[in-house]
């Protein structure tokens, strides 16, 4: 004895709750993922020992200038003293001319000296000016600030194992391993 008239129909309750899951695997049967990974993790090792190199490079460039500017600090002081050497030389020729033991001819070799070796402690200068610039330049400084380098006293141990210590560069040189991570790479595909 019901009323006429629909029923009340529900067609979503008020509250519902979903949720879905996926799982996804690659499915490597060529193994060609395994290779990439392995690929891109040597390709890291190189781009490692191309900074390994840098660094190798710009320790050698600062070495190399410094050491030239030790080298051209001692040319400036032999050739002072080899100025002040033909001075002397000078002095006593004219000395010698003057009291009548020597010819002019002495007094005017000796004068040439003198002029020669003005000009080689102006050359050992500028070679000195021309390190100095050279090792500003790879300190990343102007070239033009002077440079003002402790001497190196005493002398370096003597004592080296040349094999061992070759040995040692060539494992540790970046170059050469990246030669065989590269043949591993070119192995690989």
């Amino acid at each position: 004895a019901g009323a006429l008239g629909p029923d009340p129909v529900t067609i979503t309750p008020r509250l519902s709750k979903a949720g879905s899951a996926g799982l996804t695997q690659v499915i490597d049967v060529f193994g060609l993922v395994r290779r990439a990974r392995r690929v891109a993790g040597l390709g890291e090792q190189v781009q490692q020992l191309n900074v390994a190199r840098s660094k190798s490079e710009v320790i050698y460039q600062t070495r190399s200038a410094y050491y030239n500017v030790l080298r051209a600090w001692g040319a400036v002081d032999v050739a002072k003293a080899s100025l002040k050497s033909a001075e002397e030389q000078l002095r006593q020729a004219e000395a010698f001319e003057k009291s009548g033991v020597a010819p002019k001819f002495d007094v005017t070799r000796a004068d040439v000296q003198v002029a020669s070796r003005r000009q080689s402690v102006i050359s050992a200068e500028d070679n000195l000016g021309i390190a100095g610039a050279a090792l500003n330049a790879v300190l990343g400084r102007d070239v033009t600030t002077p440079v003002n380098i402790a001497q190196v006293e005493g002398l370096p141990d003597r004592a080296v194992d040349i094999d061992a210590q070759t040995n040692a560069a060539f494992e540790a040189r970046p170059e050469l391993v990246q030669l065989d991570l590269g043949v591993k790479i070119n192995q690989e595909l």
